[in-house]
């Protein structure tokens, strides 16, 4: 859809997400005009729960990746990757692996307090063997996709604290299913790999730590990707 588009900038909601502020669109025109280089204007997303929101500096601010169901593309940024992998389930994978692209081209995110979004969810289909087998395979295609080779040592320990991290959820039934599907996961996407430097990824995973923002995973209750040690 971003591809066939007609239009620069983008604005994409989820099926139960949708702007708070009745003049959300016209604060998006001013931050395409602040920040004209931006690959993606991320939204301060807002839950029924506030301990799922991501905190806010009050600023515009550069972040290292942001949530889809508040954000605004910039069509030819995205065009300068190689876009989204089509997932069934694109839980930790989707946001941050364009994020990284998009940092691998110098291309910028930047979140801007003033435009707000309501995910209306309680966030308990996160709970599901589906999504959380799926988040568990995604954790080990974002590094074999993207991680250059000196990396992947790194990676496997992620994909290892994200299936531990799972397991003291309680969340077993998803945690084995992820754990033995990952093998053939990897296999059908493996045309796609395209890693990025590893200096790149080091910027990235900085950056990552600097904007306090943990990634689009958060929420699924679930650490960095970028991190190799769970979050509480």
């Amino acid at each position: 859809m971003i591809r066939e588009s007609q239009n620069e900038w983008i604005a994409s909601f989820d099926d139960d997400s949708f702007p708070v502020s009745p003049d959300y669109f016209s604060r998006l025109a001013e931050a395409f005009q602040r920040h004209p280089e931006a690959g993606v204007i991320a939204s301060i997303v807002r839950h029924r729960d506030p301990r799922h929101d991501a905190p806010s500096s009050g600023v515009d601010r550069e972040v290292a990746s942001f949530i889809g169901c508040g954000c605004t593309y910039r069509k030819s940024a995205y065009l300068q990757t190689s876009g989204y992998v089509p997932l069934p389930v694109a839980y930790g994978m989707e946001e941050i692996d364009l994020a990284l692209q998009l940092h691998e081209q110098a291309i910028p995110i930047f979140e801007c307090p003033d435009l707000e979004v309501f995910h209306d969810t309680d966030l308990d289909h996160h709970h599901s063997p589906r999504i959380t087998a799926g988040s568990i395979m995604n954790q080990a295609l974002l590094a074999w996709l993207r991680y250059p080779v000196s990396s992947l040592p790194y990676g496997v320990l992620q994909w290892l604290n994200k299936a531990s991290d799972n397991l003291r959820r309680g969340r077993y039934l998803g945690t084995i299913r992820g754990i033995f599907a990952t093998p053939f996961h990897l296999w059908k996407y493996r045309k796609l790999r395209k890693p990025v430097p590893h200096a790149i990824l080091r910027s990235f995973r900085d950056l990552v730590h600097c904007d306090g923002r943990p990634s689009a995973s958060r929420e699924a209750g679930s650490p960095s990707i970028l991190s190799p040690t769970p979050r509480p």
